[in-house]
């Protein structure tokens, strides 16, 4: 049984046409798994309005929430989601739609909503979260350079796209698209730690840092392959047919 799915595996991903269905579903796979866990942090939302200070993430924050930390606790939780949407509509219209002119408009759209809302909204609020963030300063610091690093990619990947470079434009945009994304893979691994016998502050430490880091080297890793790729492709010679080398 074991030899035949891996017969059949191997079949399936020889043709062009089954890697790309494989992609697809991969994609959807994906796609349900984000849109559970960010249902799962919206459904922690009945929590904060108002204020339950006995929520898993507001445990401990009562003496300090009033004042300055709620005004940006609130802008940030109201903006993440949006943002989180926003850029899941850039990668499919991006992915699927590059030449379709009501996705192009769809995706420039997407695009001139989510970089102010990263720049101006996130970026500054996720700073200031990250002074008061759980488990002390190594998560804070992780947190503040998680803020730094979205805010910058939103920028270089607008500063391209003005600039008609979209080859940098799309590196640059899933860059800020990977680390946005982050925090659902800081709510799912911190999920399946919450099964095991593990409450140290030392894992939300890790996490907060692997969440962000890990996915940003993949993405990385992957142009570096891609380039690659592209360099041997473009090295091999290009064969002419007989007749033709024989004319």
């Amino acid at each position: 049984m074991t030899a035949d799915v891996l017969t059949w595996s191997k079949r399936m991903t020889k043709t062009p046409q089954s890697k790309f269905w494989l992609r697809r579903l991969l994609s959807v796979v994906v796609l349900l798994l984000g849109i559970k866990v960010l249902a799962s942090i919206l459904w922690e939302y009945r929590r904060y309005f108002p204020p339950d200070f006995t929520s898993e993430f507001l445990t401990g924050r009562e003496s300090h929430f009033w004042g300055l930390y709620s005004d940006v606790f609130y802008l940030h939780i109201v903006a993440g989601p949006l943002a989180v949407l926003l850029a899941a509509t850039l990668l499919a219209t991006g992915i699927y739609g590059q030449n379709l002119g009501t996705t192009r408009f769809v995706h420039k759209l997407s695009g001139h909503l989510l970089w102010p809302i990263v720049i101006v909204v996130i970026m500054p609020t996720g700073l200031l979260m990250a002074t008061r963030a759980f488990a002390g300063p190594v998560a804070g610091v992780a947190f503040a350079l998680l803020s730094l690093f979205t805010g910058a990619t939103a920028i270089q990947a607008v500063r391209f796209a003005r600039k008609h470079n979209f080859a940098q434009h799309r590196r640059w945009a899933t860059r800020c698209i990977v680390l946005l994304f982050s925090p659902l893979l800081l709510r799912l691994i911190g999920g399946f730690l919450s099964l095991l016998p593990l409450n140290s502050p030392v894992y939300y430490q890790i996490n907060a840092w692997i969440s962000w880091v890990l996915p940003l080297l993949a993405v990385e890793l992957f142009f570096v392959r891609r380039r690659s790729w592209q360099s041997e492709s473009a090295s091999k010679p290009v064969s002419h047919p007989q007749s033709l080398v024989n004319a």
